[in-house]
């Protein structure tokens, strides 16, 4: 295990075996060892820079019935809205007034955001200027879409885009996703990078929502879809998302995989010595004691909006100052699930951004790649680390 540790302080991204010792370590004096060097390489890597976004909720109509999700078809208790463009405009406005930079606009998945619309929300994003405020990275967390789509979506101008698989277990995946729904389709959403790569979308987020089946399962299964993407792109995921099953209205699910504060952060410090350049989020779900300490360990980036409901963040911030317990119920019913940390800027003051390296590592990856399947005509090159 400390051979293991010490490569990834030597900058290598290890293998799917090599993390597999660090999943299946156990012994507590040994997890603090893990939990150490993952703060270690945290400090090499980044220092004490962190990347500050903020989340802006476009719409929340959505065709899947997730049952974990508040936003599912069939929680009639939720309010559906979409945003109108100028409704967009005041809410970027509200944002450079606070001083951000990088957004991430997020949809439900539904008809009614195609990538049409997503372009042209991104584009209004873009445009929308206040003072000496802009944004000047607009990142998409929305529905996997065919290559055509993807291609639309790029000509945007768009940083990341972000697909969770949810989890990496079929049974498990289709018995919270009816496959009656888009979203019921395993393999299409699984392969949805590859098809956003060969658009020329090469900029990816993965993600996982933690707690909906064994964690250690999971954490092996995205280190195979990362080696996937390197091997086939020769470039991995930009960011790697760590939510976790939070309340959310009407939540219906089997709480026994969910996981507990402590194999959280063990979960997150593995992760910072599997990728030791990728982009690691934890997102406003969890509290700020939990953040601090997530940080700690390999976080790279943090939500710093406290608006996860479709909304205005003026108006929301407006209603927080009245304190309303009706606005608050509200709320409960328009939110996607409960936030944890409603600091106004989480942990950095507004404005605060940090540099967020990734890239594809390529000393030291060959047996990670050994067997990963991949594509004659999928030879795209890209070197070295990239500055977002």
């Amino acid at each position: 295990m400390r051979e293991i540790i010490q490569k990834s302080l030597d900058k290598n991204r290890l293998t799917m075996e090599e993390t597999a010792v660090l999943v299946n370590t156990t012994d507590p004096a040994l997890v603090e060892e893990i939990k150490e060097g993952a703060r270690e390489l945290k400090r090499r890597i980044y220092g004490n820079r962190i990347v500050l976004f903020a989340p802006l909720y476009v719409g929340n109509y959505c065709v899947n019935n997730c049952k974990y999700c508040g936003f599912r078809s069939s929680n009639k208790e939720q309010i559906r809205t979409t945003l109108t463009d100028e409704e967009l405009i005041r809410n970027v406005e509200a944002l450079e007034d606070d001083g951000q930079k990088r957004l991430i606009l997020v949809y439900g998945e539904s008809p009614k955001y195609s990538p049409e619309y997503i372009a042209h929300t991104v584009k209004v994003t873009y445009a929308t200027k206040k003072g000496k405020g802009s944004i000047r990275r607009v990142n998409i967390n929305a529905a996997p879409l065919d290559m055509e789509g993807f291609r639309i979506v790029k000509e945007a101008g768009i940083g990341t885009y972000q697909i969770f698989q949810e989890t990496y277990c079929p049974e498990i995946y289709n018995e919270y996703h009816p496959t009656n729904t888009k979203k019921g389709d395993y393999n299409y959403r699984l392969t949805a990078m590859d098809r956003a790569q060969q658009a020329g979308i090469d900029d990816n987020g993965l993600g996982i929502l933690f707690g909906l089946y064994d964690w250690r399962y999971e954490v092996l299964a995205m280190i195979r879809h990362t080696n996937h993407l390197e091997a086939c792109f020769n470039v991995g995921p930009h960011t790697i998302s760590f939510p976790r099953i939070k309340d959310a209205s009407g939540l219906n699910i089997d709480k026994k995989y969910f996981v507990d504060d402590e194999t959280f952060e063990k979960i997150i410090a593995i992760f910072r010595l599997a990728v030791p350049y990728t982009g690691m989020i934890l997102t406003a779900r969890e509290d700020a004691a939990f953040r601090a300490k997530a940080i700690e360990y390999g976080i790279s980036q943090i939500d710093g909006g406290t608006n996860l409901q479709i909304g205005d963040y003026k108006y929301h911030h407006e209603e927080e100052e009245k304190n309303s317990d009706k606005q608050e119920d509200q709320n409960l019913h328009r939110e996607q699930f409960k936030i944890g940390d409603d600091r106004s800027h989480g942990l950095l003051p507004p404005g605060s951004h940090g540099r967020a390296l990734y890239g594809i590592q390529c000393a030291g990856l060959h047996q990670a790649l050994l067997h990963s399947e991949c594509h004659p005509y999928f030879e795209r090159i890209l070197g070295g680390l990239r500055h977002a």
